[in-house]
């Protein structure tokens, strides 16, 4: 993965993760679980918007085929 245009470093990506995979399993136990899930709930919603706007322009562009 090319970290050049992210807003984070390798190390903190791979920092990210490896909290992530420690909580999958106990999401509560974190510090700061309010701002722990309104995080993860932004990402999601986001992640679904994007995936679902990706999939209406895909089919746009097969229609005018």
């Amino acid at each position: 993965m090319d970290f050049s245009n992210q807003n984070f470093t390798q190390n903190e990506w791979k920092s990210c993760l490896k909290v992530l995979n420690a909580l999958k399993d106990e999401p509560f136990s974190n510090p700061d679980n309010q701002t722990f899930s309104g995080l993860i709930t932004k990402i999601h919603k986001n992640a679904k918007k994007q995936s679902r706007q990706g999939n209406y322009f895909q089919m746009k562009s097969q229609k005018k085929r």
